[in-house]
C-alpha cells in the first residue's frame, strides 16, 4: 500500500462505520479491476436491497479509495429517481466499501447496462433507455455535477420503463 493509500484509509476509516454483511451473499456485477460493483442478495434481515463497491482484489488500487470516499460526500447530492445514493462508507473485515441504494423500478430491480450491451435491441426499447440515460445525466448536470466516467458498467436501466440510474460518481466533479 502505498503512503498516499494509508493516508487515505487512515482518514477514512475515520469517518467509516463498521458493518456486518453476515447472511449476505454478494453478486458480482461488474470488476473494472479497480472496484467491484455487487448486488447484496439473500439478505434476510428486511433491509431494502443495496449495492456494495469495494477495492478490487486485496490490496486497494492507488486513488480506489479516494473514489470511494469521494462518492459517499456526494451522497446528499443524488437522488435515488436518477442516481445510486451512498447508504454508508463502512469497513467490513478490515476492508473500506461503500453501500449504496440499488434502483429498483415498479418491476423489480434495474440491469446494468453492461450486461446488456452485445444484443440487439429494437428501437423502441432503445430510445426508451436511451431518453431515460439523458434525463438522470441532465438531472446530474441541474446539480452542478459532471459524471466523469459515463460507460454501460456505471449505469443502471430498467428496460421497460427507461428509467436510468447512474453510479460510479468516484471522479465526478462540479461545473465551471
Amino acid at each position: 500500500m502505498t503512503a498516499e493509500e494509508a493516508s487515505h484509509r487512515k482518514s477514512f476509516a475515520s469517518g467509516a462505520t463498521s458493518a456486518s454483511l453476515s447472511g449476505v451473499v454478494l453478486e458480482t456485477l461488474s470488476d473494472d479491476g479497480v472496484l467491484v460493483l455487487s448486488r447484496a442478495v439473500g439478505d434476510d434481515t428486511g433491509k431494502a436491497p443495496f449495492l456494495v463497491v469495494a477495492p478490487s482484489g486485496p490490496m486497494p488500487v492507488p486513488g480506489s479509495l479516494a473514489r470511494l470516499q469521494h462518492f459517499h460526500e456526494l451522497r446528499d447530492e443524488l437522488d435515488p429517481a436518477w442516481a445510486t445514493p451512498p447508504r454508508a462508507l463502512v469497513q467490513h473485515e478490515g476492508r473500506l466499501i461503500l453501500l449504496l441504494d440499488e434502483p429498483r423500478d415498479e418491476g423489480g430491480a434495474a440491469t446494468l447496462l453492461s450486461r446488456a450491451v452485445g444484443t440487439a435491441w429494437e428501437p423502441a426499447p432503445f430510445l426508451r433507455v436511451a431518453s431515460g440515460i439523458a434525463a438522470a445525466l441532465g438531472r446530474l448536470h441541474a446539480r452542478g455535477l459532471v459524471h466523469k466516467d459515463i460507460r454501460p458498467a456505471n449505469l443502471f436501466v430498467y428496460v421497460k420503463s427507461g428509467r436510468a440510474w447512474l453510479t460510479g460518481l468516484g471522479i465526478a466533479s462540479r461545473l465551471g
